[in-house]
């Protein structure tokens, strides 16, 4: 399995998490990554999966948690899934619980939800 690589790259009002290689089984970079850019309490963040070729329970519920750390403050997106990627977010029910974008541009320009009460 290949180590998973994590690029934050910070945006004008949001944050892009890059994801390449596999999300196996040593989430621990991921899951600091993660705590770090929900601590930001950015308004959006977008996890690209184009890179990523595997994806674990483990991983997926690494993305839940990121979700759930941030959801009061940000929107959490994922672009680029594809292949088993997108085949085990779906097995999971996690397309019908995050917005899924064909492209990271299309994910930080797509408006965002309104908010019940707000």
């Amino acid at each position: 399995m290949e180590t998973l690589e994590i690029e934050v790259i910070n945006h004008t009002g949001a944050i892009v998490v890059c994801l390449r290689a596999e999300m196996g089984l040593k989430m621990d970079a991921t899951e600091i990554a993660f705590n770090r850019v929900a601590a930001q309490r950015p308004p959006l963040v977008v996890v690209d999966l184009a890179g990523l070729a595997f994806i674990s329970s483990l991983g997926m519920g690494l993305l839940v948690a990121l979700r759930g750390g941030t959801r009061h403050h940000s929107l959490v997106r994922l672009a680029c899934a594809s292949g088993l990627v997108l085949d085990a977010l779906r097995r999971a029910k996690l397309t019908e619980l995050f917005e899924l974008f064909d492209s990271v541009d299309l994910a930080l320009a797509a408006a965002k939800p309104q908010v019940a009460g707000k």
